[in-house]
């Protein structure tokens, strides 16, 4: 091959990837009877979207939230920031700073640095072009994935993040470059701040340095994973704020007894999820399928290799799913697997090389990805003008001022009854709290929040009226009250 032809081919292997996350995209718009115009990220389904917006909105136009995020009036030691750390919040803040916040923006920075992901995988990997077909048809066949570039929520980003990080790694591994061993270190840093499991991944560099007898580097790798360790630790103790039950549970350490109880009842509950997930009836189950399929690939390659990094491939695959089974649960644990299940695969299409393996793996994910039924995770958010309109309005910043003063004046309270996207229509650096609708029944003395949310006509909105709390706003099935 001359080197006219070498460059033309590699060319076109770059203009494969960039394409892929547009392909992808695309192909899931249309497989749903949409466009990109239709897609509204205010109406979708999941409420984390919601905390997530407009926590962003609020660091882009203040720095921080100046009300209160959290669960049944809970707070951070220290700040306004929800259960999820902010340090999942930043990227998505850079870019909002520079580019401008608004429902579109997540989904542009989703495709764009999967962009960027992939031809960073090209430029360092250097895959041929069925390699590359390869990968470009596994991103696709991952569905799940796809839904997610049009979130708010940081599970594409994560993804994408986390597949920079093993590419990095892979081009280390191959190189020995020193530059990319600092960017791999800072790169883990942020990702263990992000989501602390990540810290598993470590394990795959120090089998390398230990290949390589780089004891200096291997010393360093092992300070930088306990300072990640660290700051994950102190993030989430100080700026996270409690959810309605613990998110990370690390009281299951203390008794031996009780940490095997929840890991087989994890375990049990995964099969189960498994088991829907063969009839399409569960997304949480199709995790736990690809995650389990590429497990058995690590094992294959770990028989046929034999050596220190296949062993700590799969230590890595074994950490995450334990991790998911103790710190988490079966339910909130599994798409946190979607990351490394994109990422692990990729890197086992380029390692390993098994044709036959990368096909079927392919086909089997695609089967189940594309095959599912649960609308819940499968459904994208569709454009409603009088929802859009609502949103967009200025109407509430009128009757909702910020308070310089107490951070409880900048915070509403909403039942979980009531329909949430009507929230995005708040203003911005308003801090959002959730709850059951007896919270307010109950306890109504002990609500902090100078707002409340309620749905039209259920049991807390009449109560409200009878105690003769001031209904300042009306947005379609929500009233807002100030109760002080």
């Amino acid at each position: 091959m001359n080197a006219k032809s070498f460059l033309q081919k590699k060319n076109l292997i770059i203009v494969l990837a960039l394409l892929t996350p547009i392909m992808g995209a695309i192909i899931y718009l249309l497989s749903k009877g949409m466009w990109f115009n239709k897609v509204y990220i205010p109406n979708s389904l999941w409420n984390d979207e919601l905390f997530y917006y407009k926590q962003v909105e609020a660091m882009i136009d203040y720095g921080h939230p100046l009300g209160f995020f959290g669960f049944t009036e809970s707070t951070a030691l220290h700040g306004g920031f929800g259960a999820w750390n902010f340090t999942n919040l930043l990227p998505f803040v850079i870019v909002g700073k520079i580019f401008g916040w608004n429902p579109s923006t997540p989904i542009v920075f989703n495709i764009i640095l999967w962009m960027f992901a992939l031809v960073l995988f090209v430029v360092l990997i250097k895959p041929d072009y069925k390699q590359q077909c390869l990968v470009s048809g596994f991103v696709i066949s991952y569905a799940v994935l796809l839904r997610y570039f049009f979130s708010t929520t940081p599970e594409a980003m994560l993804a994408a993040l986390l597949f920079i990080y093993c590419t990095l790694v892979l081009h280390y591994y191959r190189s020995g470059s020193v530059i990319t061993f600092v960017i791999s270190n800072i790169l883990l840093v942020g990702l263990v701040s992000m989501q602390g499991y990540y810290a598993a991944f470590g394990l795959i560099m120090l089998a390398i340095l230990v290949k390589k007898h780089e004891i200096t580097k291997l010393v360093a790798q092992i300070v930088v994973l306990l300072v990640a360790v660290v700051v994950f630790v102190a993030i989430n103790h100080y700026f996270t704020a409690a959810y309605f039950f613990s998110i990370i549970d690390f009281e299951v350490f203390k008794s031996p007894a009780l940490l095997f109880e929840k890991f087989n009842a994890n375990r049990l509950e995964t099969i189960e999820f498994m088991k829907l997930a063969i009839h399409g009836e569960s997304m949480r189950g199709v995790w736990y399928l690809a995650y389990m399929l590429l497990g058995i690939f690590v094992i294959i390659m770990l028989v046929t290799k034999r050596d220190l990094i296949s062993v700590s491939m799969l230590l890595t695959w074994i950490a995450m799913l334990v991790a998911m089974w103790t710190l988490y649960n079966a339910s909130e644990g599994s798409r946190k697997l979607m990351a490394c299940t994109i990422a692990g695969f990729i890197m086992m299409m380029v390692i390993q090389k098994n044709a036959i393996i990368n096909v079927i793996s392919i086909i089997l994910i695609c089967i189940m990805c594309w095959g599912s039924h649960e609308t819940f995770y499968t459904d994208l958010p569709v454009y409603k003008e009088e929802l859009a309109s609502r949103v967009q309005s200025d109407s509430l910043d009128e009757v909702m001022p910020l308070s310089d003063s107490n951070k409880w004046d900048n915070t509403i309270v909403w039942t979980l009854t009531a329909p949430f996207n009507e929230l995005y229509a708040l203003p911005s650096g308003y801090g959002i709290s959730c709850c059951y609708d007896d919270y307010i029944l109950s306890y109504f003395n002990m609500v902090q929040s100078k707002y409340v949310a309620v749905r039209v006509g259920e049991d807390t909105d009449i109560f409200l009226q009878q105690i003769g709390c001031e209904n300042i706003a009306n947005c379609g099935e929500v009233n807002i009250y100030m109760i002080r």
